[in-house]
């Protein structure tokens, strides 16, 4: 078993924009780049050849994520919203129903986190910050969540192509 999510990766150019946002707050605890995603389904503690398989042949639509249009929060997070995904996110969800203790409650709510808040209160220069980015997406991945000493490190576990 191990903690799984079902994630958009950002290309490049969005990486790139995105790199651009300040991060200078050190009330903030900035995430890296290559830790960046948006989060299709989370689905807890799996089996990840389970998981895969219940991906493995399905039609997922095509789907353009739009990132933006300003930084803001979510609970303690400091995120860039994301539009665009909420049919595949709809697909992968259908896909996964039979993963047990997979949250089948939590609606998805399209989001990109770059950083988390070390108090609980939003610092005004970090939210509201302006960003337009936009891809065409290729594919979604299978994550596995691993503890490490510096926190944790996401692994690629499948990898399947979207719109075709």
């Amino acid at each position: 078993m191990a903690r799984l999510f079902i994630a958009v990766l950002p290309t490049e150019p969005v990486v790139a924009q995105l790199s651009a946002l300040s991060r200078a707050d050190r009330r903030v605890r900035w995430v890296r780049p290559e830790y960046w995603h948006v989060t299709l389904r989370f689905l807890a503690d799996a089996d990840p050849s389970s998981v895969a398989g219940m991906l493995d042949g399905e039609r997922l639509p095509a789907a353009t994520a739009v990132y933006g249009p300003a930084t803001a929060t979510l609970g303690t997070a400091v995120i860039v919203p994301v539009q665009g995904l909420e049919s595949l996110a709809g697909a992968v969800h259908r896909a996964t129903a039979s993963v047990p203790g997979a949250d089948r409650a939590r609606p998805f709510r399209g989001h990109l986190t770059v950083g988390r808040l070390r108090q609980r209160r939003a610092p005004t220069d970090v939210t509201g910050q302006t960003i337009f980015a936009q891809q065409e997406v290729a594919e979604i991945v299978l994550l596995e969540s691993r503890p490490d000493r510096h926190g944790h490190v996401h692994l690629v576990r499948s990898v399947w192509a979207v719109g075709s």
